[in-house]
Parts: C-alpha cells; sequence; structure tokens
C-alpha cells in the first residue's frame, strides 16, 4: 500500500533530481523508495557501494545482460 511522504529539501536538488527522473523514466517517489529499501535492506550486509558505483545502479537495460564488457563501455561511451 502506497503512503503519501512529505520531504522538505533545497530547491535546486528537488528540480536536478525531477529532471533527471524524467531522462530514465523514473517517478522521484520511485527513486525514494529504491533508496530507503537499499537503505534498509537486510541483504545488504552493511557493505559500502563506492558513490560512482552505487550511481549507476539502475542505468543499464535489461536488454544490456548480454552484452560483454567492451561493448557496455562502447554503447555508453559519453553517457552521463
Amino acid at each position: 500500500m502506497a503512503t503519501k511522504l512529505t520531504l522538505s529539501m533545497d530547491g535546486q536538488v528537488i528540480h536536478n533530481t525531477k529532471l533527471w527522473a524524467q531522462q530514465h523514466g523514473i517517478s522521484l517517489s520511485k527513486i525514494v523508495e529504491n533508496y530507503f529499501n537499499s537503505l534498509t535492506n537486510s541483504n545488504n550486509n552493511n557493505t559500502k557501494i563506492a558513490p560512482k558505483t552505487n550511481n549507476m545502479i539502475g542505468f543499464f537495460h535489461s536488454e544490456d545482460k548480454n552484452l560483454s564488457y567492451r561493448e557496455l563501455i562502447e554503447k555508453y561511451k559519453g553517457s552521463k
């Protein structure tokens, strides 16, 4: 069941995150939900992930699973 949550953040952070979410086809609510899930997931064993690596979570599409490392690098070269 979805429950409403009100958050207060810097306006520029909200603006930038809305743009990012739109470009990636995901809602702001889903971003926050996924982040909270990652914080509270009992399977994470307190493993720390480097910030740049963490930013890439969910970046690749499901059809990318069969591509080699080099193919992925070529495909996403210049993407940020």
